[in-house]
């Protein structure tokens, strides 16, 4: 910011305050260029912030169990009667794997003492123990699932406990920006109809990354967004005759 620069009474910011590519500005100074301008004011990274804690604040608190459903679609399984259903399939399979191992056991047991041939005791503990190798795979599966499903409970009753704590959202503050967010991926800006547009993922804690909802714009915004385009239409159109009479003159001479 320049010297002299007053901070914004409201925000705190000063009026050139902005995050930019550090790779991009430390490569920029030897021309080398690497990866590009990522440049964004810190005004609106802590606008969109603000914007996405409060509006998974406002989901959340609204409608708790849609909330705890969303964020459990993470895993595979969301429904707390489908892990119920999980958990007693996954006890079933630990129960006949340990089954198993007594089966292949006095298998083992009849074949040392001559009970049976070597070659029943080959088919018998083969079929045995494709069967364990099988249910171990699928124990492995579930286990993973219920661990899954509940971590994503945990997170979700987690977020919620954040939430309640705070009754104003209505500005970002210090604490906020430390319980809540857990990083912000700015991306390179493009160009869309001449307009500049820059997608910005913000991700929370506990929750991942908030989908911030676009609002419509009001017939001020579109009547401004017209006004640019006309002056960028025109500004074109002088520089297209701008570069004719120029190449004409050089023509002529």
């Amino acid at each position: 910011y320049k010297a002299g620069a007053q901070r914004d009474p409201k925000t705190g910011l000063y009026p050139g305050d902005y995050y930019n590519c550090s790779t991009y500005d430390q490569t920029s100074k030897r021309l080398e260029h690497k990866c590009c301008s990522h440049f964004i004011t810190t005004k609106a990274v802590r606008a969109l912030t603000l914007e996405a804690i409060k509006t998974a604040s406002s989901n959340a608190v609204s409608d708790e169990k849609s909330f705890v459903e969303k964020v459990r679609a993470a895993s595979k399984i969301q429904q707390e009667s489908a892990a119920k259903e999980l958990k007693g399939k996954l006890s079933r399979n630990c129960k006949r794997s340990a089954e198993l191992d007594n089966l292949i056991k006095k298998l083992y047991e009849s074949y040392a003492t001559g009970k049976i041939s070597e070659k029943r005791f080959e088919v018998l503990s083969a079929g045995y123990e494709q069967e364990q190798e099988e249910l171990e795979a699928a124990i492995q599966r579930e286990q993973a699932e219920l661990d899954s499903f509940h971590a994503n409970t945990d997170r979700a009753d987690k977020f919620l406990e954040l939430v309640k704590k705070y009754t104003d959202f209505s500005v970002l503050t210090t604490p906020m920006l430390l319980e809540f967010v857990d990083k912000i991926l700015v991306h390179a800006p493009e160009k869309v109809d001449s307009e500049r547009i820059q997608e910005v993922d913000i991700y929370l804690r506990f929750i991942g990354k908030v989908d911030i909802p676009t609002p419509e714009p009001t017939p001020e915004e579109l009547a401004e967004r017209e006004r640019r385009k006309i002056i960028r239409e025109k500004q074109r159109e002088y520089t297209r005759r701008y570069r004719e009479k120029k190449r004409a003159k050089l023509a002529a001479e």
